[in-house]
């Protein structure tokens, strides 16, 4: 299948080392001219290094991981500044709104 289409089998290498956390193939997986690619393989490695991921096409998702870390090491008025970020028409606003309401000050 590599030789045959060689991006098609990289998508595959991708998807299969997200679904097993294989950080090691994510990392050694080819240097792509997609951005999409890049972004998502960027971030699944941060996300699997226990790191908050920063993505272009992750990107409400990425802030609420930040505003998470946010609120883990205490920070809770930088955590509301980033979930105020989410926009109303994001799949993520319930959540957004429920982090935001239920932060003590």
């Amino acid at each position: 299948m590599k030789e045959f289409n060689p991006k098609l089998y990289t998508l595959y290498q991708y998807s299969k080392s997200v679904k097993a956390g294989d950080i090691s193939t994510l990392k050694s997986l080819p240097k792509s001219n997609d951005a999409l690619l890049s972004d998502l393989t960027k971030y699944h490695i941060d996300v699997l290094e226990k790191r908050p991921g920063t993505s272009r096409y992750y990107k409400d998702l990425s802030i609420v991981e930040k505003a998470y870390a946010d609120i883990k090491s205490g920070n809770v008025k930088k955590a509301k500044e980033r979930l105020s970020l989410i926009g109303v028409d994001s799949p993520l606003t319930d959540l957004a709104d429920l982090l935001k309401h239920s932060i003590l000050e």
